[in-house]
């Protein structure tokens, strides 16, 4: 008896979880109330949410159903951006601002919409019109406050005036040049 039981709750419990995946257009993706298909693969809760505003580092891919049409992994730097404030409900950005740095997602957004609106294409491509969604894979790598990045900015231009200075003095003590600049700095030798 309580094994009849036991597989009465198993195939019941089996049921409901197949009803609860079923409840999407995308099987395993949660949905925004502004519209946007999201799973969230890795997330760091004690991290710092990203802003508009904030300079992200990610890693990207992204595509059709069946063909990728951006891979950052196939360049030599990942890419660089200022978030920017959603251009509609239920785009990409409003779908970074859910993640913290070094959290991993993938989104799902229509292909009309990020093509004419987010991008700003005069129209969609022929060889992907055909599709309704894109599908995008997220990896943030960093999410620095653009007040920092300025800093930091400031600093590495300082420290290589700084060294220029340095390695021009070291070659006019070498050379042995004792002419003094112009007014504008420029040296005649």
């Amino acid at each position: 008896m309580k094994i009849y039981s036991l597989i009465r709750y198993f195939f019941l419990l089996i049921a409901i979880v197949f009803l609860y995946s079923c409840d999407s257009e995308y099987p395993g993706y949660k949905n925004t109330k502004s519209g946007l298909y999201y799973k969230i693969h890795y997330s760091h809760p004690d991290s710092v949410l990203a802003k508009p505003g904030d300079i992200l580092t990610i890693k990207m891919k992204y595509g059709t159903k069946d063909t990728v049409l951006y891979n950052t992994n196939d360049l030599l730097e990942p890419r660089v951006f200022t978030l920017r404030e959603s251009d509609y409900e239920g785009d990409l950005y409003g779908g970074f601002t859910m993640l913290r740095n070094g959290d991993s997602a993938s989104f799902i957004v229509g292909i009309d919409s990020f093509f004419l609106v987010t991008i700003h294409a005069p129209y969609i491509p022929d060889y992907i019109k055909d599709n309704k969604e894109m599908y995008f894979d997220i990896k943030i790598l960093s999410i620095k406050d653009k007040e920092i990045v300025e800093k930091e900015k400031q600093e590495y231009l300082r420290q290589l005036k700084e060294n220029e200075d340095k390695v021009f003095e070291k070659y006019l003590v070498e050379n042995n040049i004792t002419d003094e600049p112009q007014e504008s700095g420029l040296y005649f030798f």
